[in-house]
């Protein structure tokens, strides 16, 4: 399921989206191998709170990247609207030489 298919422009698709990730994550996360939980239940408190801080740091990465996502999505949006203005809604044909690279 692609992101495409999910968005419609109404905030639903957001959530929508969000969870259809959240359920591929979870299946993607059921076919590794991971160590057993009793692992976990092993490590020393400082160890434990060393991961809980890798974690967090990775989320606040991830809603970083998820901001930026959303803002270059904007941009983009932004520039789709002036190429349809600019060239759809044109009274008279353009032209519009590219330089060889």
């Amino acid at each position: 399921m692609s992101i495409e298919n999910k968005h419609t422009g109404d905030g639903n698709s957001v959530e929508s989206l969000i969870e259809c990730l959240y359920q591929r994550a979870e299946a993607a996360l059921g076919q590794r191998t991971n160590p057993p939980a009793e692992d976990f239940a092993a490590l020393s408190p400082a160890a434990a709170q060393r991961v809980l801080h890798d974690l967090q740091v990775h989320q606040i990465q991830l809603e970083m990247q998820n901001e930026e996502l959303r803002r270059m999505q904007a941009e983009l949006d932004t520039s789709r609207a002036s190429y349809f203005d600019l060239y759809e809604l044109a009274p008279i044909g353009y032209c519009t030489p590219t330089m060889p690279d």
